[in-house]
């Protein structure tokens, strides 16, 4: 056995990584061009689309185009509306097992441990469980993102330590607070909360949207193809301001009429970015007090505070957190391949 892997299944992206020792581990792209997969299914008549090929249905099929709910809970009322989040689940989990095979060169099952949310009940952990294992992985068991986290970041080697984890992934905003004792890490308290980076996406949407309506009295929400371009864009742009000082947001015929056709062509500024979305990250820091309250930990008891998923990436997230407890942040792998790289190290130490 050369590898072992472990597999976040995000409501955005579905992230890979494999571990080949006890200490390494390294992210398995999804493609040539993608690191990640789109946690998007689209059926279309017989055929089952994953990944990028689904998430560009959105807009031409969204009947029959899907996401994967947050914790693998279906929304109130879509039940019988539409595929389990299992069958959705497998589905990705496909998709990801895929490019395992390419990637690793292997086609016989390959041991894995399954990223889950910290906060998840047994329930919602058997059904990663059993999605993961009936697309064709050999799943070795479950494990927190939080306490994937603490792995990836090398902590499970202390002997002692206080540790807050903020997981900010696409749609949930993810709070723990854990007691790690001799490699085991121990949730003191926390929660899980309906925030994530696709609210910073849709802040951006909005402001081009509004924008658009000024100039062209012509609301984009209101064109599926036209808005899904328009957010598709505004997704890039907020990537880009996490490391840029401005991103250029270019739609050609972003309305398609022949007679007078519309196009987007804007500017927005970090510093736009930052006023447009302070209240999201005035909302994220509001939640850390709660968790330290419940684990009866005090912020100057911390020993350590990660950042991880996409979200994270926010230059004015990571700042507010530092300043509300008033302590750095510790550096560590890239915030989007955190929890898979854990889980992937749990797998090898399992296999």
């Amino acid at each position: 056995m050369t590898h072992a892997v472990g597999i976040d299944l995000g409501s955005t992206e579905a992230v890979l990584a494999a571990a080949s020792g006890d200490r390494s581990a390294e992210l398995v792209p999804a493609g040539k061009k993608e690191r990640t997969t789109p946690s998007f299914v689209s059926f279309d008549g017989r055929k089952v689309l994953v990944g990028t090929a689904a998430r560009r249905q959105t807009g031409t099929n969204p009947g029959a185009t899907f996401r994967l709910p947050p914790g693998l809970v279906p929304e109130p009322g879509t039940a019988a509306l539409g595929p389990s989040p299992y069958e959705l689940a497998r589905h990705v989990a496909a998709g990801v097992k895929a490019a395992t095979e390419k990637r690793l060169r292997s086609r016989s099952p390959v041991p894995v441990v399954v990223a889950v949310p910290t906060h998840a009940d047994e329930a919602q952990r058997a059904v990663y469980h059993d999605a993961v294992r009936d697309a064709g992985f050999d799943v070795r068991g479950t494990l927190g993102a939080a306490q994937a986290a603490v792995a990836a970041y090398r902590l499970d080697q202390e002997a002692r330590a206080r540790i807050l984890v903020v997981v900010l992934g696409g749609l949930t905003l993810e709070v723990s607070i854990l007691d790690l004792v001799d490699g085991e890490a121990n949730v003191l308290g926390g929660g899980t909360h309906p925030l994530g980076g696709e609210n910073w996406t849709q802040a951006v949407a909005d402001h081009v949207g509004s924008s658009f309506w000024q100039a062209h009295g012509v609301d984009l929400r209101n064109e599926p193809l036209s808005w899904q371009r328009v957010f598709e864009a505004a997704e890039t742009a907020k990537v880009q301001l996490s490391t840029q000082d401005s991103a250029a947001i270019n739609i050609p015929y972003v309305v398609n009429d022949r007679r007078d056709p519309k196009h987007i062509d804007l500017v927005v500024t970090r510093p736009q970015f930052e006023a447009m979305t302070a209240h999201l990250v005035d909302h994220c820091v509001t939640q850390l007090a709660p968790a330290l309250r419940q684990a009866a930990v005090a912020p100057a008891l911390l020993d350590h505070v990660l950042l991880v998923g996409g979200g994270s990436q926010l230059p004015a997230v990571a700042y507010a957190v530092q300043a509300h407890l008033g302590r750095p942040v510790t550096p560590g792998p890239h915030p989007q391949e955190a929890v898979a790289l854990g889980a992937a190290l749990r797998a090898w130490s399992l296999h």
